[in-house]
């Protein structure tokens, strides 16, 4: 008899055990869901790409040109560089919003030059001999911009940009009279510092919860400068005004960085 009870509670026990494993595994937690990334944090990066620059310039003085009846002269400076540099920034996300805050740095080999001829203020002939040259460089391109943008995936961000921006240009020009130097006017300004602002948008996409890959637009538009020179011959004697407008700059990049 005792026997016989010891075999029934070993057999109860055999046949209850699956049931007990099952029910355990349909009372075990579920996994934790997948983290969703956030575009919220601080990032580094390096970009690279090409630019097109436009300027006009001229040298219009109503009162010197009738005085040297020199007419004034109109040209258009343009040249094309590559561009790279780095750029930091920080972002936060709420809902489907990203605000943030950037600048970068980005160096450049803008070069540009032109010639004007030298003719008659009264009868616009030209005088036989002489011209006017302009030109101009610039070494880098720097801004500080807010950016706005909204997410139309969770890893994809569109944004537009823009504020303030700054730059490295130096101009230089050479208005020859009849006979040419020195009977002429130098201009030549050691390179400066102007400012101006930048706009414009891009997208960005994240590859890893820490690599970024983006792709931009930015225009950029800085003051121009104009100046006044005299006669090399006669230094006393202001003889032309140089005017170099505004500066105007439309750039594309790639870039990559890093989120932290």
């Amino acid at each position: 008899m005792k026997k016989l009870l010891i075999a029934g509670a070993t057999l109860a026990a055999l046949i209850g055990t699956p049931a007990l494993a099952a029910d355990l595994a349909l009372k075990a937690p579920p996994p934790p869901p997948a983290p969703v990334f956030s575009w919220t944090g601080f990032y580094i990066g390096a970009d690279i790409g090409g630019a097109t620059e436009h300027q006009n310039a001229n040298t219009l003085n109503p009162t010197l040109n009738a005085l040297f009846n020199q007419a004034p002269d109109f040209v258009t400076l343009n040249s094309t560089s590559a561009m790279g540099g780095v750029y930091a920034g920080a972002n936060y996300q709420f809902n489907s919003v990203v605000v943030g805050i950037e600048g970068d740095w980005s160096a450049s080999h803008f070069s540009a030059s032109a010639l004007g001829p030298n003719n008659f203020n009264t009868t616009g002939l030209p005088v036989g001999s002489g011209g006017v040259s302009f030109a101009r460089t610039e070494s880098w391109v720097a801004s500080l911009r807010g950016r706005l943008g909204f997410t139309p995936a969770p890893m994809v961000l569109l944004y537009v940009t823009g504020g303030g921006a700054w730059t490295n240009i130096g101009y230089s020009g050479v208005n020859a009279f009849a006979g040419g130097c020195p009977n002429c006017g130098v201009m030549s300004t050691s390179s400066s510092n102007q400012g101006g602002w930048a706009a414009g948008g891009g997208a960005e996409w994240a590859a890893t919860a820490h690599w970024i890959l983006r792709a931009e637009y930015l225009h950029y538009q800085f003051n121009g400068q104009s100046a006044t020179v005299s006669f090399v011959n006669f230094p006393a004697i202001p003889c032309c005004t140089y005017n170099f407008g505004r500066t105007n700059i439309d750039e594309g990049r790639v870039g990559v960085a890093y989120k932290f």
